[in-house]
């Protein structure tokens, strides 16, 4: 009790200090948690849902454990402010936010208006190579009526594996955000992109394509060193992209010491604006001389 109090705490005050203390406590409890039992877990996790609405969206934990949440939540709704988005801290779990999922599938999440800018192309050509045993799907988005269909045919055709919601809503995109552990983002061309920058800071790492502000914010994963925050593809091809998904799988399947330290660095990954005017202050003054 008292360390949810602790937290709620934290989430009130405005200072700089304390967005600051909860993003590293959430870090280092992720940390710490990720080695823990899952019967650890599930005694917690109702304490949790007082404030990681998200955490339930599918009833499973993925590799990191999602109590990290409760961390880096207050840090992303101020950087989202500036769009007019809010993420909410405290919230109902509904039944379908709870529905149960096999903790031990890998979930890829794709939160995208469903159109060939955004790379729709790419996964409907390659959706059916991409699902096997070990895969789960979830869709959130609305867009060309070509692939809002064939994402209600798949969801059909593979119940279980596949879940399309054809709309847009804000609440249920954050708990696609929490609930997956890779999101899909394989655009034609992307001038910025949030979307992967969302998903770092849940700790779900991005399948992007190489392009735009993807490529500048997304370093491919070095199945040599351990390095990068994503996986990564170059050229548009259904191929290229079926190739790096089922790379981040074989991570995430075989390798989870690796995966987990994957998603710690999405996790730290500061893109804020904070970051990035000290990088225009510096580039000033070597300018100025």
């Amino acid at each position: 009790l008292q360390f949810t109090r602790t937290f709620r705490a934290f989430f009130q005050e405005k200072s700089l200090l304390s967005k600051y203390f909860c993003f590293q406590i959430g870090i280092e409890l992720k940390k710490q948690l990720t080695s823990l039992r899952k019967e650890f877990f599930r005694k917690t996790i109702h304490i949790c849902t007082a404030f990681v609405p998200a955490m339930l969206h599918f009833a499973r934990i993925p590799a990191l454990l999602c109590l990290s949440m409760a961390g880096i939540f207050y840090v992303i709704a101020e950087q989202l402010r500036t769009t007019g988005h809010e993420i909410p801290l405290i919230s109902d779990i509904t039944a379908a936010a709870a529905r149960k999922r096999d903790e031990n599938k890998f979930v890829l999440g794709l939160i995208s208006r469903l159109t060939d800018q955004k790379g729709l192309d790419l996964i409907d050509a390659a959706f059916t190579r991409i699902l096997d045993e070990n895969v789960q799907v979830v869709i959130l988005g609305t867009g060309d009526p070509r692939y809002e269909n064939a994402f209600r045919y798949f969801e059909n055709t593979y119940r279980g594996q596949v879940c399309a919601y054809i709309k847009y809503d804000e609440s249920l995109a954050h708990q696609i955000y929490a609930g997956s552990d890779a999101l899909l983002v394989p655009s034609l061309f992307e001038p910025c992109g949030l979307t992967q920058l969302i998903a770092m800071r849940y700790g779900t790492v991005p399948i992007v394509r190489e392009t735009g502000g993807l490529k500048d914010t997304v370093e491919p994963y070095n199945q040599n060193t351990g390095e990068g925050n994503g996986f990564t593809f170059d050229h548009y091809q259904a191929d290229l992209l079926l190739d790096a998904v089922k790379r981040a799988e074989e991570v995430y399947a075989h390798d989870r010491d690796r995966w987990n330290a994957v998603v710690i660095r999405d996790m730290e990954k500061d893109v804020s604006w904070g970051h990035s005017a000290e990088l225009y202050l510096k580039l000033y003054a070597d300018l100025k001389g």
